[in-house]
């Protein structure tokens, strides 16, 4: 019997053809409108199938369209779902001219107007590189006693933002979501071990999650 459900994929990567890999799911256990959670590189990203689709692949411009490896067989792709709402909160947490330590940490309630959103970047910003060694940032949902990101925010030596490295830090998508009065912790867990980096801002954008 044909399935009748919707099913939710959840894959680390949109293309290549690896395990886990969004192209790597065959057309023949996907059914249109079935969704997928792609965790790439600290963002979550959301996709819907769309099983008539005939979208050339693109991955560079949003939204994203993924063709399944075994596309030749006929029609289908998965279409990137861009939120219709993104908030983005950006705070200036340790002042320019002062060095960061392991100390560092800044606590956030949230508002009425993100109630139920979810995090969907997080980007840990300094204005003087660190040498030797990464400095890392988590983020603590204090309310709910659960680390928001599953592998740290790494700012790596001579760099000055997490959007370049190799560990920009990935979101937990079954810690993501925050409710009207959460104490949010942005915190450094971990600092350069040679030259610690001089200033510290964070950004955070969260948006609706996909219906």
């Amino acid at each position: 019997m044909a399935r009748t459900t919707y099913k939710t994929w959840n894959c680390n990567a949109l293309t290549g053809g690896a395990a886990r890999s969004l192209d790597a799911i065959t057309k023949s256990g996907i059914i249109n409108n079935d969704r997928a959670i792609a965790s790439i590189g600290g963002q979550v990203l959301y996709f819907k199938f769309d099983a008539d689709g005939t979208n050339a692949e693109n991955v560079a411009t949003h939204p994203f369209k993924v063709r399944p490896d075994d596309y030749g067989a006929g029609p289908g792709v998965w279409i990137e779902q861009v939120p219709a709402i993104v908030r983005v909160l950006q705070v200036r947490i340790v002042d320019d001219a002062t060095d960061c330590s392991v100390d560092d940490e800044f606590d956030w309630h949230v508002p009425d107007e993100l109630n139920g959103m979810n995090l969907i970047r997080a980007v840990s910003i300094h204005d003087a590189a660190g040498v030797t060694g990464s400095t890392t940032m988590g983020i603590l949902n204090v309310t709910d006693a659960q680390e928001m990101l599953s592998v740290k925010a790494a700012v790596e030596t001579g760099e000055t933002s997490s959007r370049s490295s190799a560990i920009p830090g990935t979101i937990d998508p079954e810690h993501d979501d925050v409710a009207t009065g959460d104490k949010i912790r942005f915190y450094i867990d971990a600092i350069s071990s040679g030259t610690a980096p001089k200033g510290w801002t964070v950004e955070a954008a969260f948006a609706l999650p996909m219906a």
